[in-house]
């Protein structure tokens, strides 16, 4: 019994539950003269927004307020 339950396991592969990110303007990762006036962000998939967060940091670190639309 307990292999069996194993067997169907290993069977079931790997699940992929995460969205990614497969564009952003500016880009990820971008360093810019001054704060953006929007941000576009697109995932491959629905994002949970209670799950979800961005931030905006300065070269410091330090988190700039966004408002969100």
């Amino acid at each position: 019994m307990f292999l069996a339950a194993g067997l169907t396991l290993v069977a079931a592969g790997p699940a992929f539950a995460h969205s990614l990110l497969v564009e952003s303007a500016p880009a990820a990762g971008a360093t810019l003269p001054s704060s953006p006036s929007t941000l576009m962000l697109r995932f491959n998939n629905r994002i949970e927004k209670p799950l979800s967060r961005v931030r905006l940091v300065d070269s410091t670190g330090a988190q700039q307020a966004l408002t969100l639309s």
